[in-house]
């Protein structure tokens, strides 16, 4: 059971009982609705950091404090704030009474009272959505009178919005037609009616914390309206759009003035009334919430239906986004897939918005602008890895592979960059992007497929490389990270696509080595980051050579051709160029893997396992020192390549290279 079910009678009545009140305001009447059990403990939104109990405070709304004390000024504030200001058609004919002999209304007729009168708001929103409207003006225009009310009339939006929203999302990119439905019904009259215009008035309501999610669901509802292809085209409908546009602008600028409200910090508990209401909100879910829009926006961004909202707009979301994801003051867990959500829906703002105006050198202006100056180039870069390895969000419409590449595409255009440059080692972004090479779920998806993801990896590998030829990243990729490995493996993956690739990625990456060595033989005093470079590649250059021959065709003169062609003529000369020969590696190899564990992450993959090696059953030519680094060896890309080493032997093919 709840420890809080029953805490008006075991808690709270005793301690009020002991406070001072008196009997006829404690006084219960069974055919009323109860005192609400569903009371709990919350954190307070306001400012007030009082060291009173819990029990001496009792939240009623996300404004209002009632502090638990018999003073009748005190109980007098508790009634005029459960009093709605702006009366409901018919009010007063059907509500309960209580018979007393006394003035004091008991605190649970206030109560009864006030749950008849939110039952009576939300069935008038649901039949008269523009009564409604008129009720929710008066309660905003009403707000310095502290009534309960208005939060009553969000409550109820909310409940309308809870229909409303989860029918319009068709998947990722788009927002289905407008229909006849009731939820469409009640929420068109609303927006019709005049809600844009009124939330106008209540934008400065952001300064408490637990609005932030009525507002939130609100605009939401809003910027999905205005993505979905309507109805029926009319001018009152555009002059509408541009109120909701307007309201956008208003929005985004007071969240991000009064953005340290989102920052995590501790408040005191309190118990509070209704719960479903006030929702518990703290930090982290105005957080949650906020970033919910960024999908919305994309929606929006995508409609040709939609009065666009201005490049400010989009941009202020985008800041308040980005200080969400990278403020160092708020608490970071493991990485979420709601990671993945918020930045690569920031990126397809500037990347994919069809109508939203930005441009990917608008988002590179953003970055070099608003992140970096603000945040620093290794928190930015540090978060982004820690982002590259949360678990992706993708939908049954995306693959896994889709949803890497568009991280990575997010990194490449926003972190290869010289100002981030000294932090591509230690904010560990270059071992997240290694590790996509080593994503079981990647494996399973077709050639094609693999290339594509294996080929952005290896552009942003590139692009890192050109910006420090020598320098840590540079050598990081070459002890630590094994560069010419995860280009043997993404040169084998090309190999067997189907469809027509271009190989330019995987020339270019090995020209820009070829262009470091041989700069580095010119000048001279870099023998120690040759040898590297010759250790390195030596593990993978025969290899490679020779699994490539079985893609290879032959012209009439008897020249290789072939879509590996190319690519392997530079990787040949790469090893040339560091002093490497096939014929020599090609003894080395195989006398290598006649001894050794072909895994390489094996402790006998570079020196003699104590007991002899056993050859796969497959091709009978690599060899495994255990059964568990024969399984990762198949599951590391062996797979793929005994599969051509067997039909190398099967049909005899020569080593066009040899």
């Amino acid at each position: 059971m709840d420890p809080f079910a029953e805490i008006w009678d075991q808690h709270l009545l005793p301690h009020m009982r002991q406070r001072g009140f008196s009997p006829d305001f404690l006084r219960l009447d069974p055919a009323l609705t109860p005192l609400p059990a569903d009371i709990s403990m919350g954190s307070c939104p306001n400012d007030d950091k009082s060291s009173d109990m819990p029990e001496k405070l009792l939240m009623i709304s996300a404004e209002f404090v009632w502090s638990v004390d018999p003073e009748a000024k005190n109980i007098q504030r508790l009634v005029d704030y459960l009093e709605y200001k702006a009366p409901l058609p018919g009010t007063g004919a059907h509500l309960s009474h209580f018979t007393t002999t006394s003035e004091i209304v008991p605190i649970q007729v206030l109560f009864h009272r006030h749950h008849e009168r939110k039952e009576q708001l939300a069935a008038l929103i649901q039949h008269s959505p523009r009564e409604f409207l008129d009720i929710l003006k008066a309660a905003g225009d009403n707000y310095d009178t502290q009534s309960v009310q208005l939060f009553d009339c969000l409550y109820c939006l909310q409940l309308i919005i809870d229909e409303y929203l989860p029918a319009t999302i068709r998947q990722v990119e788009t927002a289905l037609p407008e229909t006849t439905s009731d939820a469409d019904r009640v929420w068109r009259e609303l927006v019709e009616g005049g809600l844009p215009t009124i939330f106008v008035t209540m934008v400065g309501y952001v300064s408490i914390l637990s609005t932030i999610p009525y507002l939130v669901k609100v605009i939401r509802a809003l910027v999905t309206w205005c993505s979905r292809k309507p109805i029926k085209m009319s001018q009152a409908r555009a002059a509408t759009m541009r109120s909701i546009t307007s309201l956008l602008e208003m929005f985004w600028e007071a969240i991000w003035t009064r953005r340290k409200l989102l920052l995590g910090s501790s408040t005191p508990m309190y118990l509070v009334y209704y719960i479903e209401d006030i929702e518990q909100i703290d930090e982290g879910d105005a957080r949650v919430f906020l970033s919910l829009l960024v999908h919305d926006y994309g929606l929006i961004s995508n409609s040709s239906y939609a009065e666009q909202p201005s490049r400010d707009a989009y941009m202020a979301l985008c800041r308040v986004m980005v200080f969400l994801w990278l403020n160092p003051a708020i608490e970071k867990s493991e990485p979420q897939p709601e990671t993945w959500t918020t930045i690569l829906g920031i990126v397809s703002l500037f990347a994919g918005g069809k109508y939203a105006g930005l441009t990917l050198d608008d988002l590179k202006t953003f970055v070099e602008r608003d992140i970096l100056p603000e945040y620093g180039a290794k928190l930015f870069l540090t978060n982004l890895s820690h982002a590259m390895r949360a678990p992706s969000a993708h939908s049954k419409d995306r693959t896994r592979g889709e949803d890497v590449r568009d991280m990575l595409f997010a990194i490449d255009t926003m972190a290869v960059r010289a100002e981030c440059k000294p932090y591509f080692v230690s904010s560990g972004l270059l071992q997240a992007i290694r590790e996509v090479f080593d994503d079981p779920l990647l494996r399973t998806l077709s050639s094609d497929r693999q290339w594509l993801v294996y080929r952005d990896a290896i552009e942003i590998l590139d692009g890192i490389i050109a910006l420090a030829p020598t320098g840590k990243a540079a050598q990081a990729l070459l002890r630590g990270h094994n560069v010419f490995g995860l280009i043997s493996q993404s040169i084998s993956v090309y190999g067997d696509t189907r469809e027509s690739h271009a190989d330019s990625v995987l020339v270019n990456i090995i020209c820009a080595y070829i262009a470091v060595a041989g700069g580095s033989q010119a000048r001279g005093g870099h023998e120690e980051f040759l040898s590297a470079m010759t250790l390195a590649l030596r593990a993978h250059w025969y290899p490679i050579i020779r699994d490539s021959s079985t893609t290879v065709e032959y012209d009439a003169q008897g020249a290789p051709t072939g879509k590996v062609v190319r690519t392997i003529e530079h990787w040949i000369a790469l090893g040339k160029l560091l002093g490497l020969e096939i014929a020599q590696e090609k003894e080395s190899y195989e006398r290598r893997a006649i001894q050794m564990c072909a895994w390489n992450g094996c402790q006998y993959h570079a020196k003699k396992p104590p007991t002899p090696t056993r050859a796969c059953a497959g091709c009978g030519e690599v060899r495994y020192c255990s059964r568990p680094y024969q399984k990762s060896d198949w599951k590391g890309g062996h797979s793929t390549r005994c599969k051509r080493i067997k039909e190398n032997a099967h049909n005899k093919t020569r080593e066009a290279w040899s």
